[in-house]
């Protein structure tokens, strides 16, 4: 009442889209409009939809409201209806303690109008006698309360609580529910056996050292911020330290915090020591120094030749010895995804006719469907390579989770020397996600077989040959 309301009016099965949609009031016109949407077909009939906005007051209720659609030849349809005024309830139902004894279940039924309201309570639609109290509010709403004083026992786990309401608002009725999960009685020695072995376990952990694993941030993209975490403790001295190793083939660089001196070496290795950043953090200290909490952060920028399968040791030394260290090895996944793929590696020479296989590898989040296509590049021309359209060219895949390996089998001949194999992975659309091309192919001629095929297992050279072996 005394609001913008909108009244809605749907016809269906219409032989014609022509139609004009009237609203009357005790027979009195208030509106004619066409509809508004328009669905359907000759074949299947229309659907035609209006509406009408309007502020009723008070009164409005008791007269009747009439909607009417007027088509060309059949006689007009039309429904009538009374209006209701009423401000639809919030209903929470909710236990008012945590706790098992003297706990109450309260169905909340808040800003109703009329005042006319049904409520009923249940437990596994057994109906439940509660305490009702009603207040008017201040807006001229309504509010209820249902009360159901209970104590919570190991009965009423998982049964369903159930907290229905009818108003002229929802005549269909609105239900909320509660199922509680009751825990298992534990005993006060059972407790106290529990705390005296939580305290022992502490004061174990005090004395006894424990080292992390190596803890990163996130996937390593080139030009990324790579962050390694690894942590000491337990009790030991004070004068603790850690040191970063990276390693990469036979290379090795160490890593210290910023306040210790580097050792003595050539400037080069100075500069890639610098490109680090490692500090040391003493995290927690427990009084009179019985235990010590050490952690290190070693951080860098990321770059796929440099950090890609390398290995990073964190090591924790006293005195010029080592206590323990932890190790982790870097993957450098490609900055177009969360995926790296492998070089194609070739041998420097082959020789011509040689059975030759290429691989290629696709690892990390990889979308379902790839498509790898193999190419051979001569003299700037690329060509697809097609098993079917070419015997000597063999293409293969195995796929498992998170991995897709391409494998190119092939004889190369001396034509194909200079050639470079490309392998392109590419989604179903066509776009092309990576591409990895071979060095240039070097292939020399076959090695020409001086011995007789009938006395080469016996090893002596043919005798219609002209060379001649002294034994």
């Amino acid at each position: 009442m005394n609001k913008s309301n909108e009244l809605r009016c749907s016809a269906n099965n219409l032989s014609s889209p022509d139609a004009m949609f009237k609203w009357l009031r005790d027979g009195e016109e208030l509106s004619t409009s066409t509809p508004h949407l328009v669905e359907g077909s000759n074949g299947q009939g229309f659907r035609a939809h209006s509406s009408f906005c309007f502020t009723p007051v008070l009164g409005d209720d008791k007269a009747h409201y009439t909607c009417q659609v007027v088509q060309n030849v059949l006689p007009p349809l039309k429904n009538t209806f009374q209006l209701t005024f009423g401000v639809q309830p919030e209903v929470f139902f909710y236990l008012s303690s945590k706790g098992q004894k003297n706990s109450s279940l309260i169905c909340l039924v808040s800003g109703f109008y009329p005042d006319d309201l049904n409520l009923s309570m249940k437990r596994d639609g057994e109906l439940l006698g509660c305490k009702i109290n009603k207040w008017k509010n201040s807006n001229g709403t309504y509010s209820l309360e249902a009360i159901y004083r209970t104590n919570v026992t190991y009965q009423d786990s998982n049964i369903d609580y159930t907290c229905t309401v009818h108003h002229s608002t929802i005549p269909e009725g609105t239900t909320e529910r509660l199922t509680f999960l009751v825990d298992a009685y534990v005993p006060k020695a059972l407790w106290i056996s529990a705390a005296c072995g939580l305290l022992l376990v502490t004061v174990i952990q005090i004395f006894c050292k424990h080292v992390t694993d190596i803890s990163v941030c996130k996937d390593w993209t080139e030009g990324s911020i790579a962050t390694l975490k690894c942590s000491i403790a337990g009790r030991y001295p004070k004068n603790i330290s850690a040191v970063w190793l990276i390693r990469q083939g036979d290379k090795e660089i160490e890593i210290k915090e910023r306040a210790s001196l580097y050792t003595p070496g050539d400037y080069k290795e100075l500069q890639e020591q610098d490109s680090y950043t490692c500090w040391n953090i003493v995290k927690s200290r427990f009084v009179g120094g019985i235990r010590h909490s050490l952690c290190s952060i070693l951080s860098f920028q990321v770059q796929k030749e440099r950090h890609d399968q390398a290995e990073f040791i964190c090591r924790f030394m006293r005195a010029g010895k080592v206590m323990q260290e932890k190790k982790y090895f870097g993957t450098v996944l490609d900055s177009y995804g969360f995926y790296s793929v492998s070089d194609i590696c070739v041998p420097e020479t082959c020789s011509a006719g040689e059975r030759l296989t290429l691989s290629c590898v696709m690892k990390g989040n990889i979308p379902r469907d790839i498509r790898v296509t193999w190419e051979k590049s001569m003299n700037e021309e690329r060509t697809v390579l097609l098993k079917e359209q070419d015997a000597n060219y063999q293409i293969t895949e195995n796929k498992s989770q998170g991995q897709i390996c391409s494998f190119l089998t092939l004889c190369p001949t001396c034509e194909e020397s200079g050639a470079m194999f490309t392998a392109s992975f590419s989604e179903n659309e066509g776009r092309i996600l990576a591409e990895r091309s071979s060095a240039p192919l070097k292939v020399a001629e076959a090695k020409k077989n001086h011995w007789s095929r009938t006395y080469q297992d016996w090893g002596f050279r043919a005798f219609d040959e002209s060379v001649i072996t002294e034994m």
